[in-house]
């Protein structure tokens, strides 16, 4: 398996045996993380080298084209918990296409009735394979519809840490409940989704 820019020039320089990657939060692959970027750690195994030039992994990093890394330092195991345990919410940008056309004031009133509202997200379909399904309590705290035009809208959801927002558009096949699509009466499709800033857990 390929390593990514960041861990294969950070493998290179440390000459570890192996690696872990450690994120704040996740996402489907396809999408984007945009804003102040995700915090992560990478975790080296049996590195033969401790010391290494930070500065030199963002250049190799950033010179990939594909992720972009800035204020690199060096980490801890303490770290690596307290970012597992971390429970920010997030900001996305979502496009949604609907199966027919919905007007704006129909929308509008479709997420003021979701925002605050407790929503039961059973684990997704998609990932039932690999994480234990069950069903979880999240909540929206907002959205805003930045565009709407018939059969596509654009929207900024922000949304507790854990909240599977895919599947808030469209209901999973009623797995998620309420939705968008719920609230609509409309079948909803998320065409895209990227994630505008992680917010202060403070």
């Amino acid at each position: 398996m390929a390593l990514s820019p960041l861990s294969a020039a950070v493998m290179a320089q440390t000459g570890g045996t192996a690696h872990a990657l450690h994120g704040l939060g996740r996402e489907d692959v396809d999408a984007r993380m945009l804003g102040r970027g995700r915090p992560f750690i990478v975790e080296i195994k049996e590195p033969v080298r401790r010391t290494v030039d930070l500065a030199k992994v963002a250049v190799l990093v950033n010179a990939s084209g594909q992720v972009e890394v800035e204020g690199l330092r060096p980490s801890g195991g303490a770290e690596v918990v307290a970012l597992k345990e971390d429970r920010a919410g997030k900001a996305y940008a979502v496009r949604v296409r609907f199966a027919s056309p919905v007007d704006d004031g129909k929308l509008k009133s479709a997420v003021a009735s979701l925002v605050g509202r407790p929503i039961a997200q059973r684990t997704p379909a998609r990932v039932s394979h690999r994480r234990a399904d069950r069903t979880r309590e999240r909540v929206v705290t907002g959205i805003e519809v930045t565009r709407s035009g018939g059969a596509t809208a654009d929207l900024r959801v922000t949304a507790e840490a854990g909240t599977y927002v895919k599947e808030f558009v469209h209901g999973d096949r009623g797995r998620t409940s309420p939705s968008l699509a719920e609230a609509l009466g409309v079948a909803c499709e998320v065409v895209e989704l990227d994630v505008l800033d992680i917010l202060d857990t403070e």
